[in-house]
């Protein structure tokens, strides 16, 4: 989908970053709700932030 790759790097640092605060939480005193409700907080914002980024038109002929 994306040539650059940039959306599999995106998702990949995502993913280190949910790795690493998830590994913390023993250490933090923050509960596994907070964790599972802050996720889909983020999740809902970025579903509203990829429906109103403008999309570029594709054209469909060889080249």
């Amino acid at each position: 989908m994306y040539a650059n790759g940039l959306l599999g790097a995106t998702a990949g640092t995502a993913a280190g970053i949910a790795g690493a605060a998830g590994a913390t939480l023993p250490f933090t005193g923050l509960n596994l709700v907070w964790l599972i409700i802050g996720g889909f907080a983020l999740l809902m914002a970025g579903g509203a932030l990829w429906r109103i980024v403008p999309r570029v038109p594709r054209s469909h002929g060889a080249s």
